[in-house]
């Protein structure tokens, strides 16, 4: 299985626009690639850096396994 790498949408989302609005321009994420589950506005998620998906904390090791390699 590949190793992907996961950086928390803290990095990229500013919690002061979360405060006021559903959804930011950093943050289009709005369901899980583990669960299928929605990712509620503001919610700390992660996204993954090689393709781009966001995924709940606790749900990134079940959105890796999903994924195939096409390398």
């Amino acid at each position: 299985m590949a190793q992907y790498t996961w950086d928390s949408s803290k990095k990229f989302c500013d919690t002061e626009t979360h405060k006021t609005q559903a959804t930011c321009a950093d943050c289009p994420a709005t369901e899980c690639a583990g669960c299928k589950g929605q990712i509620a506005a503001g919610e700390v998620h992660a996204i993954c850096r090689e393709n781009g998906e966001a995924a709940h904390l606790g749900c990134k090791g079940r959105a890796a396994a999903g994924w195939v390699d096409y390398f």
